[in-house]
């Protein structure tokens, strides 16, 4: 059994890749996905988006936004994974592929 501290080892790398990946793809999202994002997460309010001080609410509006399908069943990831991932060095594209088969599951209170 590893440590918790061993285990943050092992992680902080991964999740910098997976933070490079995702700041790469924020670029495709449009009007629609992050509007459609912040309605999901309560941060929409007099027709625009309002995000609270935490440093977390930016980010999952944009994991939102380019996760949960549109109306079309269509991904902003998707769309990412198609055109701009593609200039990303290897070892990100490879990874950015896996995000994309991978299952995510974040339950939306509406």
């Amino acid at each position: 059994m590893i440590t918790r501290d061993e285990a943050l080892g092992r992680y902080r790398p991964i999740r910098a890749f997976v933070r490079r990946v995702l700041s790469s793809a924020i670029s495709v999202c449009n009007q629609s996905d992050l509007m459609r994002a912040a309605m999901a997460l309560g941060l929409w309010a007099d027709g625009k988006i309002v995000l609270p001080s935490s440093d977390e609410a930016p980010e999952m509006l944009s994991d939102i936004a380019l996760f949960e399908p549109n109306q079309r069943g269509r991904r902003a990831f998707g769309t990412f994974l198609g055109s701009k991932a593609l200039q990303l060095d290897s070892a990100d594209v490879e990874l950015a592929r896996r995000m994309g088969d991978a299952f995510f599951l974040v339950p939306l209170f509406r």
